[in-house]
C-alpha cells in the first residue's frame, strides 16, 4: 500500500469549506483471506494479550471504523467509500450485506461505525453538511432524519468527529483534533455534554480515534500511539490496568476503528489491512482494597487512593494501632483474593493482621486461571498515640466578598465583587492550630490586621495552602474572585447569571423583556430567569418546543407577543405564544426554502441552511448563519420574505467581497439598538460591531474583553441598552458586560 493510500485527511482551510480533493478509487481484489492461524499468541501483558485466531484480513481495503451484530463484521474503507461486510467467525466476505451507498451520499470519507442492529451511523470529519450519516443496516438506504448535521457537532467544537459508541440512548463521539469524547442524544442529536470525556488529553490520549464500551468502561484508540487506552464511561476516570498494550507486539501499529463481543476486542490497522484480535483484559484485577473498612488517601492522607493500576502502598498508623483488617474484593466473581500473613481470626469479616513496631508488608493475590497479580501495603504502626496530617481549613472568609458557604472538603470557589472592593482581607483558620497556612498573593498590607489581597478589575486567584503538624500533607484552598469592572465593554460581574438551572445544560440564546431571561436549551426548552436577581421562574419557562420538533434551538427574539426560535436543523423559524408557549404555525417560516428532503449536492448555496442569533426591530428579522453563505440575512418579519437589501454581508472575508469585510467567519448570537449591530463571533470570543443600515465595520464598538472574563463560549446576546448579556454554552453561565456610552459611539 502506498503513502498516499494511508495520508492523513486533508485540513486546509479550503477543503473545510467543502472544496472536494483529488481522491483515488483502490479496487477491492476479488479475493480476500479468511482468518489468520499463523501468528502465535503473546503473553499476558498489562491489558489485553493477543488472540490471532480471531484476526480478520480484510487485505485490499483502507480499514477505518468496525462494527457487528456478532454474526457479521463490517468495515468502513476510507479509500473506497464503502462499509464492507465479512462473516465474524470464519473471516469470509460477505457482499450481500455491504453498504455500498456512501458514495452517492457524499459520505466520501467513512471513519467510526455504530449500529443499533437497525441504523448504521457513519461518521465523517470532512463533510461540510452531515458529519454521522445513517443508512438503514439491512438495505444501506440512506435515513436522512437520522442524521447529525455538521452545525450540531460544530456548535460544541466537535469538529473532526472520528469513532462512534451509543448505549442505544447516548452517542459519543471522538474528536480527532479536540484530544475529547463528546456526546449527543441519539434521538435528538442534541448536545450532553454532562456525558463528555474530557479526560484523554491529560492521558496522552491526545488523538482519540475508534471507541468501545462495555456500558462501564470505554476504550479509545489513538492515532499516534499503538495502545488501546480505557476510561470509566460514566465519570471519564483513567482505567490504566484496562489499557492494551500489547499492540505493537504484534505489529498493530496504527490502530483505528474498534468493536468487542466482551470476549475478543477486535482493532483495525491502517497499515496492514487486518482486524487483529485480542482477549479482553481485567482478568486478575482488584476492585477495592481497604485497610479497617478506609480507603488508604482517608486512613492516611499522605498515601494514595487505592487504584486497580497500581499495586504498591504505603500507609502509616499511630502507634495504637496493634491491629487492623484488610478486605479486599476483586473485578470477577470467579477470582480467588488470597491475604498474607494469614487471618488471625476466620469467624471475623476480612483478614485480621497484628502490627509488629515499625514497617508490616501486607499483601493481596488474586488468582483466575492462570493470571496472578499481587498487590503490596506497607503499613507502618508509628511511635506518635495520634498522627497530626490533618491539613484542612476549618474556616475561610474574604470580606466583602461572599464566598458562600465554607466546606473543609471544598477546596475551589468563585464570588463577585462590586468595582468598590478594591482590596479584601483574607481569614483562613486550620483545623489542627499546628498546621502552616500561607497565603498567597502576599499580604499587600503588613501594617493592617489580617492578610491584605488587593483586588484587580476582573479575574483575581487567592490560594490559601495547609501544611500539616507533620509536614506530610498539603493542601491548597483556591478563591477565585471577579472584580466588577466600570468601563465601557468592562465586565459587569454582578449582573452576571452565575448558576443557570438544572435542565439548562445547554443553553445557546436569549432574549429579555427587561424583566425576564428567556434561554434556549437543546434540550426542547426555554427557561425562564429573573433577570435581576438570576432565580429561575419555571412559571414562565416554555416547554413546547421539543412537541414541536423544535430540538436545535439556537436564536430567540420577541416582539413581546411572539417567541420566534431558530432552528439550524430544520432550517426554520418556529413560533410559540410568549405568555403560553402554545406554538403559532400562523408566523413560522423556512429561511430560504423548506430544503430538508433534498439530497446535500441539491441543497441551494444562496439560502440560510443554518440558521443562528436573531433580532427584529419588529419589521424585518435578521437571521445570521456560519456556514456556506457566512452573513446576515434579513427577511419580513410579517410574510417570512427574504430581503436582500437589508443583508449583512460584511462578516467574513473569506466569503465576502466587500473590501471592508472583516474576520468575523463564526457568527451567532445578534443584537442591535437600531443603529449598531453586534455579532457575536464563537472562535474569536467577541462581539463584532456593524452599522445596521449600510454593513459596516463599526470596530471602535467590538467588545473585546469576553476572554479576559473566561467567558470562551460565547453564543447568545441580549442587551437592555445599559447592559450587554452574553451567554456561555460551556460553562453554563450568562456573563455581563457595560455597553458602550456616548463618547465611544462617536
Amino acid at each position: 500500500m502506498t503513502s498516499e493510500h494511508i495520508a492523513a485527511p486533508h485540513s486546509s482551510a479550503a477543503y473545510r469549506r467543502g472544496m472536494s480533493p483529488h481522491r483515488r478509487k483502490w479496487a477491492l481484489p476479488a479475493a480476500l483471506a479468511a482468518v489468520a492461524l499463523a501468528a502465535a499468541l503473546l503473553s499476558p501483558a498489562a491489558g489485553a494479550s493477543a488472540d490471532a485466531l480471531r484476526d480478520i484480513d480484510v487485505g485490499g481495503t483502507d480499514p477505518s471504523g468496525i462494527w457487528s451484530d456478532g454474526t457479521t463484521m463490517w468495515v468502513a474503507d476510507d479509500s473506497n467509500d464503502t462499509i464492507y461486510a465479512y462473516d465474524l467467525a470464519t473471516g469470509e466476505r460477505n457482499s450481500d450485506s455491504d453498504i455500498d451507498t456512501l458514495d452517492d451520499a457524499g459520505n466520501d470519507k467513512p471513519g467510526g461505525l455504530w449500529s443499533d442492529g437497525t441504523t448504521m451511523w457513519v461518521a465523517d470529519g470532512w463533510n461540510e453538511m452531515i458529519s454521522i450519516y445513517a443508512y438503514d443496516l439491512a438495505t444501506g438506504t440512506r435515513k436522512g432524519t437520522e442524521d447529525f448535521y455538521a452545525w450540531v457537532l460544530g456548535d460544541a467544537d466537535n469538529l473532526s468527529p472520528k469513532g462512534l459508541w451509543s448505549d442505544g440512548t447516548t452517542m459519543w463521539v471522538s474528536d480527532l483534533s479536540d484530544g475529547k469524547i463528546y456526546a449527543y442524544d441519539l434521538a435528538a442529536k442534541s448536545r450532553q455534554p454532562s456525558k463528555d470525556l474530557n479526560t484523554l488529553k491529560n492521558a496522552g490520549n491526545s488523538r482519540p480515534a475508534g471507541l468501545w464500551s462495555d456500558g462501564t468502561t470505554m476504550w479509545v484508540t489513538d492515532d499516534t500511539d499503538d495502545k488501546i487506552y480505557a476510561y470509566d464511561l460514566s465519570t471519564g476516570a483513567r482505567l490504566a490496568h484496562l489499557d492494551f498494550d500489547t499492540l505493537s507486539g504484534v505489529g498493530n501499529n496504527r490502530p483505528d476503528g474498534l468493536w468487542s463481543d466482551g470476549t475478543t476486542m477486535w482493532v483495525t490497522d491502517r497499515e496492514d489491512d487486518k482486524l487483529y484480535g485480542y482477549v479482553m483484559p481485567g482478568r486478575t484485577h482488584l476492585q477495592s482494597l481497604e485497610l479497617d473498612g478506609i480507603d488508604f488517601a482517608t486512613l492516611d492522607p499522605a498515601s494514595e487512593a487505592f487504584d486497580p493500576s497500581d499495586t504498591d502502598y504505603a500507609v502509616r498508623v499511630p502507634s495504637t494501632t496493634a491491629m487492623t483488617t484488610v478486605t479486599a474484593s476483586a473485578q470477577y466473581a470467579d477470582a480467588e483474593v488470597a491475604v498474607s500473613p494469614a487471618d488471625e481470626d476466620p469467624n471475623t469479616d476480612g483478614a485480621q493482621i497484628s502490627l509488629v513496631a515499625g514497617e508490616n508488608t501486607i499483601t493481596v493475590t488474586v488468582t483466575r486461571g492462570s493470571h496472578t497479580k499481587t498487590y503490596t501495603v506497607i503499613v507502618t504502626r508509628t511511635t506518635l498515640a495520634v498522627i497530626r496530617n490533618d491539613a484542612t481549613l476549618s474556616a475561610l472568609t474574604l470580606n466583602n466578598v461572599d464566598i458562600g458557604t465554607f466546606d473543609p472538603a471544598t477546596v475551589h470557589y468563585t464570588a463577585g465583587a462590586a468595582n468598590t472592593v478594591a482590596s479584601t482581607t483574607v481569614t483562613a483558620d486550620s483545623t489542627d492550630t499546628g498546621a502552616t497556612v500561607t497565603i498567597s498573593p502576599d499580604d499587600a498590607d503588613a501594617g493592617a490586621d489580617g492578610h491584605q489581597v488587593a483586588l484587580d478589575e476582573g479575574l483575581n486567584t487567592v490560594t490559601v495552602t495547609v501544611e500539616s503538624f507533620d509536614s506530610t500533607v498539603n493542601k491548597t484552598y483556591t478563591v477565585v474572585v471577579a472584580r466588577a469592572s466600570t468601563n465601557a465593554f468592562g465586565w459587569a460581574v454582578l449582573s452576571d447569571i452565575g448558576k443557570l438551572a438544572e435542565g439548562n445544560r445547554m443553553p445557546r440564546a436569549t432574549w429579555s423583556d427587561g424583566t425576564t431571561m428567556w434561554v434556549t436549551d437543546l434540550s426542547g426548552a426555554l427557561f425562564a430567569y429573573d433577570l435581576a436577581t438570576g432565580a429561575h421562574d419555571s412559571s414562565k419557562d416554555i416547554s413546547t418546543l421539543a412537541a414541536a420538533g423544535n430540538h436545535n434551538a439556537n436564536g430567540l427574539w420577541s416582539d413581546g407577543t411572539t417567541m420566534w426560535v431558530s432552528d439550524d436543523r430544520d432550517q426554520k423559524l418556529y413560533a410559540y405564544n410568549l405568555a403560553t408557549g402554545v406554538r403559532d404555525t400562523s408566523r413560522e417560516f423556512y429561511t430560504g426554502v423548506d430544503n430538508r428532503t433534498l439530497p446535500s449536492d441539491a441543497r441551494l448555496e444562496g439560502w440560510n441552511w443554518v440558521p443562528k442569533g436573531l433580532w427584529s426591530d419588529g419589521t424585518t428579522i435578521w437571521v445570521s448563519d456560519p456556514k456556506n453563505n457566512i452573513k446576515i440575512f434579513a427577511y419580513d418579519l410579517a410574510t417570512g420574505e427574504m430581503d436582500t437589501s437589508k443583508e449583512i454581508t460584511t462578516l467574513c472575508s473569506d466569503w465576502s467581497l466587500h473590501p471592508r469585510a472583516s474576520d468575523n467567519c463564526h457568527p451567532a448570537g445578534l443584537w442591535s439598538d437600531g443603529t449598531t449591530m453586534w455579532v457575536v463571533d464563537t472562535m474569536d470570543k467577541k462581539l463584532y460591531a456593524y452599522d445596521l443600515d449600510t454593513g459596516e465595520r463599526q470596530a471602535h464598538l467590538d467588545f473585546n474583553t469576553l476572554r479576559e472574563a473566561g467567558n470562551n463560549s460565547p453564543k447568545g446576546i441580549w442587551s437592555d441598552g445599559t447592559t450587554m448579556w452574553v451567554v456561555d454554552n460551556h460553562k453554563g453561565r450568562i456573563y455581563s458586560y457595560n455597553m458602550p456610552g456616548e463618547s465611544e459611539e462617536q
